[in-house]
């Protein structure tokens, strides 16, 4: 929620300006999400020509997606979706985590040099890497709320690439980045880089199978990671445009508007999908909380794209606001 208040209110120029992330990809995913209520019964026969074919090449290095197999197109098309969200979030997550270690570094004055950055990103990125591929490491049914799904099949050694090379990366980076900086400079990380970097490797790795932990507790992790930079650049906000100074006033106000945001969530989580299966009887016509579901969906998916238009280090409001 409070990716899509700094998004929208930044004014209709940024809006035109970002027209892709902020009008065109809610749009679709909504006109998706209606479409598949409304032909929700229709059948999905007509997929499986094309996931022969697609899987037919797919099959020989040990990959099998799971393509045409639902029980309906409503069921099909939230079955997508889903997989596009899990692997959107696994993504969006590394790369926060990437930018909290940097944030926090350079508020500390700790130096990181660019081989020292990539470095950092990749054992992030084989993190989410090994997340993703441990989901799909055979075919098995799962359930997302009251969603039914198949996860896809990929390989073993796919998995074991991520799981080996996220362990010797973050052995690297313990090595080139934090041993090496600290033995010819004496500096040590900050605390903060280091936990937000330790964050995601507790978060997927030792989990990655228990479903309602990584339903429920990484995502809650990650929205409280990601509330001192909403409240970084709201407090810088307040400054710039009436001049006061961190205080009382700005902490009120901030206050005020996380348990906005709070409320917002909770609307759109779930009041809104709910009332909105209740109008279309989703139970007993869809089989499932069709809404409930398909909003916390599209949800999840837009914020992958906002964020990487309103954290843009390269945006000057963005960058002043941030290291303010």
């Amino acid at each position: 929620m409070a990716s899509y208040q700094l998004a929208y209110s930044r004014g209709f120029r940024f809006i035109v300006i970002h027209w892709f992330t902020l009008i065109a990809v809610p749009v679709t995913l909504l006109a998706m999400l209606i479409a598949g209520d409304f032909y929700f019964q229709n059948s999905v026969e007509w997929l499986q020509p094309l996931s022969n074919t697609v899987n037919s090449y797919l099959i020989p290095m040990g990959i099998y997606l799971t393509i045409g197999q639902a029980p309906n197109l409503g069921g099909e098309l939230l079955h997508h979706l889903l997989h596009i969200m899990f692997f959107t979030v696994g993504w969006h997550y590394a790369k926060q985590v990437f930018g909290c270690f940097m944030v926090f570094s350079h508020f500390n004055g700790y130096q990181v040099s660019a081989n020292q950055r990539t470095l950092i990103k990749a054992s992030l990125l084989f993190i989410w890497g090994y997340a993703f591929m441990s989901a799909n490491e055979s075919l098995k049914g799962s359930s997302y709320h009251t969603l039914p799904y198949i996860t896809h099949d990929f390989p073993n050694w796919m998995v074991d690439f991520f799981s080996i090379g996220t362990i010797i990366l973050y052995a690297a980076v313990a090595y080139q980045v934090f041993y090496l900086n600290w033995k010819n400079t004496g500096q040590l990380p900050p605390a903060s880089a280091v936990v937000a970097w330790a964050a995601l490797f507790i978060w997927f790795m030792p989990y990655g199978e228990i479903t309602l932990y990584h339903a429920l507790a990484v995502p809650f992790f990650h929205s409280l990671q990601y509330l001192p930079f909403v409240a970084k650049v709201q407090a810088a906000k307040h400054q710039s445009t009436e001049g006061v100074e961190w205080n009382r006033s700005v902490n009120l106000r901030l206050m005020l508007n996380f348990s906005l945001l709070v409320a917002a969530g909770w609307i759109m989580f779930e009041v809104s999908g709910n009332l909105l299966d209740d109008f279309r009887n989703s139970d007993q016509l869809l089989y499932s909380g069709y809404w409930l579901v398909g909003i916390a969906v599209i949800i999840n998916i837009h914020h992958y794209f906002i964020d990487h238009v309103i954290w843009r280090m390269s945006d000057p409001v963005v960058r002043n606001r941030l290291t303010a």
